[in-house]
């Protein structure tokens, strides 16, 4: 019979320790900013805390999702394919920040997002496909 899985437990809290003093780094930093600009002190931290409550949902999604599933080449070439699409949309959509390298759907630049997770992915797949066997 396999073995159960099990998160590992100090990961898990030293990412949440991160990502938590990180928000209250935001906070020190933005506080006078975001009181005049918005009235609201705690503008910027509430927005690092809507992301940061996203990405660990999604943390939570991809933990219980069967890593074996992503190495097949279809997942592969659909992200790679999905970030060539975020890369010329670029072009099509109206500038913003005076450039064209970004798209108003959230934070972070396309181009630095999209090749990234690509580039994880697309790595990933082939030194896991290169390996020798345990």
């Amino acid at each position: 019979m396999p073995r159960q899985l099990q998160t590992d437990r100090w990961m898990f809290g030293s990412t949440l320790a991160l990502c938590l003093v990180g928000a209250i780094m935001v906070f020190s930093a933005s506080a006078v900013t975001a009181r005049d600009q918005y009235g609201n002190g705690s503008h910027f931290l509430l927005r690092q805390l809507l992301w940061l409550a996203i990405g660990l949902g999604g943390m939570m999604a991809v933990m219980n999702l069967d890593y074996r599933k992503l190495r097949r080449p279809e997942f592969i070439f659909t992200a790679l394919f999905g970030v060539l699409i975020m890369l010329a949309g670029v072009f099509i959509l109206d500038k913003s920040h005076a450039t064209h390298r970004w798209i108003r759907l959230g934070p972070g630049q396309p181009a630095t997002l999209g090749t990234r997770q690509a580039g994880r992915d697309f790595l990933s797949c082939v030194v896991s496909r290169n390996a020798p066997p345990p």
